[in-house]
């Protein structure tokens, strides 16, 4: 009985094992295997239209799992584990609606067609004077002088209340105008207070040896997975212009310094001369990421004492503002 027990704990033990074997051995490779993707992008003008496409290309594990996305005039993407397709976003057919409001309002649908053709003349029409008593047509006059007095009554009452409000308004409005003029150079004075303890504040950092130390830890480790991040520019020529030669000049220079920076070789030819805005061109890039070194950055960031001082003495200047 006893030897039963220990061999269902032995192949308990056994199975595992294999099972923490196999969860540390998929975790490793989540850390350590990169994450392949290579991205294509194309822009070109074509009768006076800017056209682009876009194909972007992430794997893992080689063809265990993959990801496309694809742009031409529509997104298109898929994941696909093993060379199988999992999923993929469907084709989206609009149908035309510019005219649903055109049909919904029909003139010959409209509810009320035919209200147009009643006129004055149906609904007012002339009595003759033989039907009219003497009575009945000073009761009318005097009905229509009572509403005439009535209604010019309401409305010098209403201009007497518009003149006083008016009156009132510009009381108001003076008085509010010496308030906010008073409200503002408080808060020109207490803005100027805040900058000048956010300086005193920031004279103190540069001169903390412990704020610099910090400073550079971060800065180091952000660059080092930037860099690792980063994509190899296998391909990228392109040809732009602007209506301003002076903004073209600073374009090109900004490409300039970014190959300087980066060892990248970025082919761009400027149009000095060109009157529009336009590009032309294409790129091919490709790179990986490890998970392990956005492991790494996230570890700095939440216990790394360094780190915390530096989130700290920021969080301090951020609270005065």
């Amino acid at each position: 009985m006893l030897h039963i027990f220990l061999v269902i704990l032995k192949i308990l033990g056994i199975a595992l094992l294999v099972i923490l074997g196999l969860l540390i051995s998929l975790l490793l490779m989540v850390l350590f295997i990169p994450v392949k993707y290579r991205i294509l992008l194309k822009v070109f003008e074509k009768k006076e239209a800017v056209s682009v496409y876009g194909d972007a290309r992430f794997s893992f594990l080689g063809p265990v799992f993959r990801i496309n996305i694809e742009y031409k005039e529509e997104l298109y993407w898929d994941f696909k584990l093993f060379g199988f397709l999992l999923k993929c976003s469907d084709d989206i057919e609009n149908g035309d609606s510019d005219n649903f409001f055109a049909e919904f309002m029909d003139d010959d649908d409209f509810p009320f067609e035919g209200l147009s053709d009643y006129n004055d003349d149906y609904l007012f029409s002339s009595v003759s004077e033989k039907e009219k008593s003497d009575k009945s047509d000073f009761a009318e006059k005097q009905n229509d002088y009572n509403a005439y007095k009535k209604d010019r009554d309401v409305k010098n009452k209403i201009n007497n209340n518009n003149n006083r409000r008016e009156s009132n308004n510009d009381k108001r409005q003076t008085r509010s105008y010496s308030a906010s003029a008073k409200s503002t150079v408080n808060s020109i004075k207490k803005m100027f207070a805040k900058i000048k303890s956010i300086y005193k504040e920031i004279n103190k950092l540069l001169i903390d040896d412990r704020f610099k130390t910090s400073y550079n830890l971060i800065k180091s480790k952000l660059l080092f997975v930037f860099k690792k991040s980063m994509p190899f520019i296998k391909k990228a020529e392109f040809k732009f212009g602007t209506d301003d030669p002076a903004l073209t000049g600073i374009i090109l220079g900004g490409i300039a310094a970014f190959n300087g920076f980066t060892g990248q070789a970025v082919i761009a030819e400027p149009d000095f001369e060109a009157d529009r805005v336009f590009i032309n061109g294409e790129a091919d890039l490709k790179g990986k990421i490890k998970m392990i070194h956005f492991l790494n950055l996230f570890w700095s960031y939440y216990f790394n004492k360094e780190v915390k001082y530096f989130k700290y003495k920021i969080g301090k200047i951020r609270r005065r503002l």
